[in-house]
């Protein structure tokens, strides 16, 4: 492998390297928001849900998206752990052998992970469109 094919290669490794950090760096604060605001949602309820709500299922199904984010975001971080883990034990066995070549690990995202990293996003829109729609359905017209 030639020096341009070294220097595309690591350019191509931080890359990747900056992309995963600005995704768990995301995962991150919407764990905190989602936790935040599933806290205030449930303790403050007797404040914003008015005595005959309309759509009550759309709050619930909220709490529950959000519930289910908060699952998913702990997973996700979960996963992050092992995976980091598991590449820096793989560079400890690779740093007692001489090198051969470039060494690009490829770690499968499989199973609950999988699952996870798809649902987080969705979860936290369809739970925000929920709360939408009950906070919009049940404001007070002055009449």
């Amino acid at each position: 492998m030639d020096k341009r094919q070294w220097a595309l290669l690591e350019e191509a490794r931080e890359f990747l390297n900056q992309a995963n950090e600005h995704y768990y760096r995301w995962v991150e604060h919407m764990l905190t928001i989602s936790v935040g605001a599933l806290t205030l949602l449930i303790s403050f309820q007797d404040k914003f849900v008015p005595e005959s709500p309309r759509l009550l299922w759309c709050l619930s199904g909220s709490w529950l998206c959000l519930a289910l984010s908060i699952a998913a975001g702990a997973i996700i971080m979960h996963g992050r752990y092992k995976m980091m883990k598991h590449l820096g034990r793989k560079k400890i066995d690779v740093a007692s052998e001489p090198p051969t070549g470039p060494s690009v690990e490829a770690v499968n995202v499989t199973g609950v992970l999988l699952y996870a990293t798809i649902a987080f996003p969705w979860l936290l829109a369809v739970s925000l469109g929920l709360l939408a729609l009950f906070a919009i359905v049940n404001v007070h017209s002055g009449t």
